[in-house]
C-alpha cells in the first residue's frame, strides 16, 4: 500500500479570469450577531419532562418503563408491565393512530 501526500491528492485548477471562480457568499457586514469565543462556562439545564411517546399514548401506558425493562433483557417483566396497564396490547397496536411516532 502506497501512502500519498496531500500535495499529490490535491487537485489544481487553472483560472483564466476571475469569472471562472465559483461564486461564494461573503458577509460584508459586522459579525456581532455571531457570537464566537469560549462557551465553556455555559452549562445545559436539565429538565425532567414526560417523553413524547408516553404523553401521546391514548391508553396512558408507561412506555418509558416498558422500554427500560425490554432493554435490560427482562422480556417477561416488560410484557407483564405493559399487560398490567393495557390488557389487550395487540388490539391497541392495531387501532392506535401512533401519535408517539
Amino acid at each position: 500500500m502506497t501512502v500519498k501526500r496531500r500535495s499529490e491528492l490535491a487537485k489544481t485548477y487553472d483560472f483564466k479570469t476571475w469569472r471562472d471562480i465559483t461564486p461564494m457568499n461573503i458577509s460584508m457586514g459586522t459579525m456581532l450577531h455571531n457570537r464566537t469565543g469560549s462557551w465553556r462556562f455555559i452549562k445545559p439545564i436539565y429538565e425532567d419532562k414526560v417523553p413524547a411517546c408516553q404523553n401521546a399514548c391514548p391508553a396512558g401506558n408507561d412506555i418509558e418503563g416498558w422500554i427500560k425493562l425490554f432493554q435490560n433483557g427482562e422480556f417477561e417483566n416488560a410484557y407483564w408491565h405493559l399487560k398490567r396497564e393495557e390488557p389487550f396490547p395487540a388490539v391497541l397496536g392495531r387501532v392506535c393512530f401512533k401519535f408517539c411516532e
